[in-house]
């Protein structure tokens, strides 16, 4: 069957399961793109606009129907889940249907302004205050899930396993990334602050925080989507993975980030450490799954270069 054929056999069957809803009944049925992680679909139903999220892999939904409540309660603007199974039997996969969140990707606002940005900032912050229980993913396991909680005891497990980095350096020198030289300057830089995030208490993070899961119209921010790789980490995380893809706009984010939280000292040093742990693992994935698409991963040298002077 051809790549062409499944999405057609696909969309078919997630048509048959919405009009089983039967809020949702005749609702026209689009498929979006909605990343790796995700499976995502468009419905329409009497002018308004909802979003179908299929899981994966035996992963519920209600750990990001809670983190869902757990932000709205502290006022960040998400989707509202109107309904969700962690395990429903004609799908055989857990799912959950959203509200919309009105406009488009920040970056593509010709409006969007500075506070713009700074609001999207505030709400960071916001997401990012949030305690909970270790490091790491979501364990997203459970059914009916009561708590949201990473799988590391610290993070450093989590982030920073050494022996890991290494490995993935080895592996991307192996398709010529980089030298052995330029390996033992990362290798350096990264030793030498390997205690500079020494955070005790874990917060949630987004952990696919860039313009494109931003959302604002004709200039107001109205929201954030796509909570599909939530987990555990420091308060840099999200900030680290922003500043590696989106650097025009950061430090208007940053601004209104440190309304809510100032983050303390040395926070840029601290985030520029996120991005480039997080930049060489993002880097070492895309070789690994999509290595077509390993020349234009720019953003990673990018980072890399900027914080190690190679």
């Amino acid at each position: 069957m051809t790549a062409e054929l499944k999405e057609m056999a696909d969309l078919l069957v997630v048509e048959n399961f919405v009009n089983s809803l039967g809020d949702f009944k005749g609702a026209k049925v689009f498929h979006v793109d909605g990343g790796v992680s995700t499976a995502v679909y468009r419905l329409n139903k009497s002018g308004e606009v909802f979003y179908l999220r299929l899981g994966s892999g035996g992963e519920n939904a209600s750990s990001e129907v809670l983190a869902h409540k757990l932000m709205s309660e502290r006022g960040v603007k998400v989707p509202q889940i109107l309904v969700w199974e962690d395990e429903n039997k004609m799908i055989g996969r857990s799912f959950m249907i959203t509200s919309e969140i009105r406009g488009g990707r920040i970056d593509e606002d010709k409006m969007a302004k500075v506070d713009t940005y700074r609001e999207a900032g505030r709400q960071l912050a916001l997401i990012n205050s949030i305690p909970l229980g270790k490091f790491g993913w979501i364990d997203r396991q459970e059914k009916d899930a009561g708590k949201l909680e990473g799988r590391c005891g610290s993070w450093k497990d989590f982030a920073l396993d050494m022996d890991n980095f290494a490995a993935m350096l080895a592996d991307l020198t192996a398709v010529g990334v980089w030298g052995e030289g330029e390996v033992a300057k990362i290798l350096k830089y990264v030793d030498a602050r390997s205690d500079l995030i020494n955070c005790t208490q874990g917060f949630l993070a987004h952990g696919d925080f860039c313009p494109v899961h931003i959302y604002s119209e004709q200039g107001r921010y109205s929201g954030i989507i796509d909570f599909g790789d939530i987990r555990v980490t420091s308060q840099f995380h999200d900030l680290g993975h922003y500043y590696t893809y989106a650097r025009k706009s950061f430090y208007d984010l940053l601004a209104g980030y440190r309304e809510i939280n100032d983050l303390g000292e040395n926070y840029m040093e601290k985030i520029k450490f996120e991005a480039l742990v997080f930049g060489i693992g993002k880097m070492w994935w895309v070789a690994k799954n999509l290595p077509g698409q390993l020349k234009t991963r720019k953003y990673v040298m990018r980072v890399v270069g900027e914080e190690t002077r190679i």
